[in-house]
């Protein structure tokens, strides 16, 4: 039976690292009583109420003074983005003993804080009774805020349940008075760009959803944080086994940049001067051994068909439109052998 309890809930452990879609998981932790740190996490305890089993934290509340009982602290790498969604996911596995107490009575009060300022804090039963949830936020940040760890410390107010409330300011959650099992997981989403808390709480090995809230205010980015624990009343007992945390946010790509065609229309050579508007596809040689047939990029005025080879062997039969100089180089003797007889029978 106990290692079936185990694979159900390594099983259920392993779907909560799934519970968004869009979320990653960047960070995570897992912690007992003898491995109390890493990876940025820390556990504390209280030695006056929390003794040490195995692995186990066995608490039994002390004095209403004390300000905790167990302690989750995360350092600054834990801390809530600054510009897209991002989650913190506590997971508490453990026991609750048989009560002491006639009526039995057993009591979880839990402290959410951020850069020990802001905080919200949550009421929850681990006994049979129902009894309504309570909440409590304060999402404050002015420089005249008291630290959380100072007031926490402080017994000014006596109760615990008051203490944690800014002195009894309790919101009723009216959809949760059931009892909680083990394990309990809380999920804290801070959207810096809704300006919004989504604080949800799961239980059992089933992950069942017990309730959610919702913070119109986002918390302080890249800030270290505190998770308290402590029990209600003085006696109340209940056993800690295993604190797991995860840190999941959004994940960001550059948009996919366009392709070009290739060969391109208009490519460069590189280095280039003058690169042309179009690449040629078969560039000639210069001067060229085939040059281009007619017409010419640079045509005579008037291009002949057949041009003449200049001077012509045959002179034509019509006088030219050029006649040769006078006197020519050559001219007939005078006066001629023969003259004519004029008249003569034919006229030249």
């Amino acid at each position: 039976m106990k290692k079936m309890l185990h694979l159900l809930l390594s099983s259920w452990l392993l779907l909560s690292v799934n519970f968004a879609q869009s979320h990653q998981i960047q960070k995570s932790v897992s912690l007992n009583a003898q491995t109390i740190s890493g990876n940025g996490a820390l556990v504390s305890r209280n030695p006056a109420v929390a003794t040490i089993s195995g692995t186990t934290w066995n608490i039994q509340v002390g004095p209403q003074e004390d300000d905790y009982d167990l302690k989750l602290s995360l350092d600054s790498s834990w801390g809530f983005k600054s510009s897209i969604e991002s989650t913190i996911t506590i997971i508490l596995e453990g026991y609750t003993p048989p009560p002491q107490q006639t009526p039995p009575d057993a009591d979880l009060l839990l402290v959410f804080v951020v850069n020990d300022i802001q905080y919200f804090s949550f009421f929850l039963h681990l006994d049979i009774y129902n009894i309504k949830s309570r909440i409590f936020g304060s999402f404050d940040t002015s420089p005249s805020v008291t630290p959380v760890s100072t007031w926490m410390a402080n017994d000014a107010i006596h109760q615990r349940w008051d203490r944690i409330s800014n002195n009894g300011l309790w919101t009723t959650v009216h959809d949760w008075n059931k009892q909680i099992e083990w394990p309990i997981r809380f999920t804290v989403t801070s959207n810096p760009i809704t300006g919004t808390t989504l604080f949800e709480l799961y239980h059992n090995t089933s992950g069942t959803k017990a309730t959610q809230w919702t913070f119109f205010d986002s918390f302080e980015p890249n800030a270290n944080i505190d998770f308290y624990i402590m029990g209600d009343s003085t006696d109340e007992r209940y056993d800690v086994s295993a604190v797991h945390a995860q840190l999941a946010h959004q994940t960001t790509t550059a948009p996919p940049t366009s392709t070009t065609t290739n060969p391109t229309n208009n490519p460069t050579v590189a280095p280039s001067n003058n690169p042309s508007t179009s690449p040629t596809q078969f560039p000639t040689n210069n001067p060229s051994n085939n040059p281009t047939s007619s017409p010419t990029n640079n045509p005579s005025k008037t291009p002949t068909l057949r041009p003449t080879v200049g001077p012509t062997r045959n002179p034509s039969n019509r006088p030219t439109s050029n006649p040769s100089s006078t006197p020519t180089a050559n001219p007939s003797e005078s006066p001629s052998k023969d003259p004519t007889i004029s008249p003569s029978v034919f006229p030249t």
